[in-house]
């Protein structure tokens, strides 16, 4: 069981890491961080994010969505890439 868990974590990072890529080369994503970091640790926030609610109960769980998905759109589309940091550069 547990190499089976391992092994789909490890896909589940590998396309993550891919989609993250794809975004970085597109200019849409943050590159200044690695793209197999970067799906390290959404996988861990997403993991965290299950178990918000065995820790407090009270945690209204559509609110707590809205977090993560406020925090994912921050870690991947809010931040300048060195693309757009060259090209502004250029710019000016």
């Amino acid at each position: 069981m547990a190499d089976r868990l391992r092994r789909h974590s490890a896909e589940m990072k590998q396309l993550l890491a891919s989609a993250i890529a794809r975004g970085q080369a597109a200019g849409l994503v943050d590159d200044t961080l690695p793209a197999a970091a970067l799906a390290t640790m959404l996988l861990a926030v997403l993991d965290g994010s299950k178990a918000i609610r065995l820790r407090d109960p009270a945690v209204d769980r559509g609110h707590a969505r809205e977090m993560l998905l406020a925090l994912v759109s921050r870690v991947l589309g809010n931040r300048p890439t060195s693309k757009a940091a060259s090209s502004a550069t250029a710019e000016e």
